[in-house]
């Protein structure tokens, strides 16, 4: 009894701590050498990378730098597939040709770049586990 006591005391005590925010770093390079907005959105499962429902999300003004180092200090311990692209135009979308192939620079967590396809959540699938965490994209032009 005395074992089942300590262990829900343990386990109260410890909860806070699983659900802490995490401090993340991004580290983008290959940003194309021109002025725009960079549009990074985190998706926590297969279902919301699908329809575009982000967990996070962030735009970033950036002037003339081929890379950026972005830190974000409230990710919670988790999976994760990240999507990002470099908005030249300002429209806030990704534009594409007639075929659907990006005009516009783009990434994804674990630098997946499919030939005919974008990449899927379990190929861009990360796990966020400890504070002060890096992770590199390599964006696609």
């Amino acid at each position: 009894m005395k074992n089942y006591i300590l262990f829900f005391i343990l386990f109260l005590c410890l909860t806070p701590l699983l659900a802490q925010d995490l401090k993340v770093s991004l580290e983008v390079s290959n940003i194309p050498l021109k002025d725009g907005s960079l549009f990074i959105a985190w998706y926590s499962n297969v279902e919301d990378f699908e329809k575009g429902k982000m967990t996070y999300s962030q735009k970033i003004s950036i002037k003339t730098q081929s890379q950026s180092r972005i830190t974000l200090d409230n990710i919670k311990a988790g999976e994760y597939a990240i999507k990002m692209f470099f908005d030249e135009n300002g429209n806030g979308k990704i534009d594409t040709n007639f075929l659907g192939i990006p005009k516009e620079a783009y990434g994804f967590s674990n630098n997946v770049y499919p030939a005919t396809r974008a990449a899927t959540y379990t190929e861009s699938k990360i796990t966020i586990s400890e504070t002060n965490q890096t992770i590199k994209i390599k964006m696609k032009q």
